[in-house]
């Protein structure tokens, strides 16, 4: 009231709400009609009128649950709350949480606050969380020491504890050890066991992924077989590595690992005075970090082939894996050198690729060699009382009645362009080899060779 400018506001409908206004202020309105050809009323008389003063305070509201309960080692993760006022409206970005400070490494009650006020200094009722750091209650396991049935050697991450025979305990705490594992990552996991002699021996390992106390839950339990002593392995027998897939959801934080060998039978997580071991370690759950591992090549064939001139090169290619983005295969750059089978040398062909990260593989190389074929001497001694007269194969008929009187055991008609003949991949083909007697005829045997990995279709 009393000042010199005006809010216009237009209106379509019978009524209006007025927002944003201030508390405990004196305005005044005025109203008029507009008609469609454009002609407008006169203003009505001035309404005055006093807005009242804002004594309602916010309500603050929790995300989540009062009261929390995490284990020690686990992460506690602030919910926040939402706020809301009558007249200032959303104040959720204006709470302030205080009170203490949860250190989830430390066993304690801890209590946060949540506050916030309005416009008009109105406070907001102040609101509590609860957060419990308690001591994890996993369930008793040990076996008997009885017999000497137990683990000798767990390699899991940085983890790799030998503890051998003779076992003096059914179960041993190695909490104090630890590994630190990332969500969606794969960890080799290997144990060792002490058989006791020639007997069976089962092995499980447990994590508990979500960190609840227990191993009961889906995907916490890790069959590694079966085994029995060798001579060679007396007391310190391995079993299968285990590649264990970090659930991408796995709580962060420390968690507990049982490692359980039994005799003759599968382990259960809270089996008690049986006979064989149980060991306990700490396994860290992080956050995945950036990829830094590059992807593997393997080459498709030998890393060395050797061709003849004048024959066919065929390239067989890679595959290649990442530890991330999987199979690369179709990414591969094939380079180097253009192999010419119609040229001798050493030709070099480079194999890479990269993935998604940009981690390049290590160069693979496959070297060809095109060269001259230089194949075994082999001949007879005399072709005085038998030889090989004639030869057909495909288009190919060498008819050599006069060797009989001229060779000396061994004929090349390698260089003869009418004794060439192609032959196709996948059709089958008919030599015939006719032998010749200049007196008595004997019992022959005849065998003929192709060199198909120099020449897949001359011979």
């Amino acid at each position: 009231m009393g000042f010199p400018s005006w809010t216009t506001v237009a209106e379509t409908g019978i009524s209006y709400n007025i927002t944003g206004l201030t508390p405990s202020t004196q305005y005044e309105a005025q109203i008029r009609s507009e008609c469609s050809g454009g002609s407008n009323s006169a203003y009505s008389s001035l309404v005055n009128f006093l807005t009242l003063s804002d004594t309602v305070a916010p309500i603050i509201s929790l995300n989540g649950d009062t009261s929390i309960d995490l284990f020690v080692g686990n992460t506690y993760n602030e919910l926040g709350a939402i706020a809301t006022d009558n007249i200032d409206g959303d104040l959720t970005p204006n709470i302030v949480i205080g009170g203490d400070v949860v250190d989830t490494n430390t066993l304690g009650t801890y209590i946060v606050t949540y506050n916030v006020s309005d416009a008009a200094g109105n406070p907001a009722v102040e609101v509590t969380r609860t957060v419990n750091i308690t001591e994890f209650q996993y369930c008793d396991s040990f076996g008997d020491t009885q017999f000497q049935t137990g683990v000798t050697r767990v390699i899991f991450g940085t983890i790799d504890n030998a503890d051998g025979s003779p076992k003096d305990v059914g179960y041993e705490d190695f909490t104090n050890i630890s590994t630190n594992v990332a969500q969606g990552s794969t960890v080799d996991l290997s144990v060792q066991v002490d058989t006791d002699g020639n007997y069976t021996v089962h092995v499980f390992v447990w994590i508990d992924w979500n960190q609840d106390g227990d191993f009961d839950d889906s995907g916490e339990a890790y069959d590694l077989g079966q085994i029995q002593e060798s001579a060679q392995n007396q007391g310190n027998t391995p079993l299968p590595i285990l590649p264990i897939l970090i659930p991408i959801n796995a709580q962060l934080g420390s968690t507990r690992m049982r490692v359980s060998a039994r005799y003759n039978t599968n382990p259960t997580p809270c089996f008690t005075n049986f006979d064989g071991e149980v060991e306990d370690y700490t396994v860290i759950v992080e956050e995945p970090g950036p990829d830094t591992e590059a992807p593997v090549i393997t080459l498709n064939g030998n890393s060395v082939i050797n061709i003849g001139l004048g024959t066919t090169y065929n390239e067989l290619g890679a595959t290649a894996t990442d530890n991330e983005d999987g199979d690369l295969t179709s990414s591969i750059v094939i380079g180097g050198d253009t192999v010419d089978p119609n040229v001798l040398g050493t030709y070099v062909v480079t194999y890479n690729v990269s993935d998604a990260a940009g981690n390049p593989a290590v160069e693979v190389t496959r070297t060809v060699n095109v060269i001259l074929a230089t194949y075994c001497d082999s001949n007879g001694n005399n072709t005085d009382d038998e030889y090989i007269n004639r030869v057909q194969l495909n288009t190919l008929d060498n008819n050599n009645s006069s060797v009989g009187t001229t060779s000396t055991g061994y004929s090349d008609f390698t260089s003869n362009p009418a004794l060439i003949t192609n032959l196709f991949a996948g059709n089958q083909y008919t030599i015939t080899i006719t032998p010749e007697w200049t007196s008595t005829v004997y019992d022959e045997g005849y065998a003929v060779w192709i060199d198909y990995n120099l020449s897949l279709i001359h011979i």
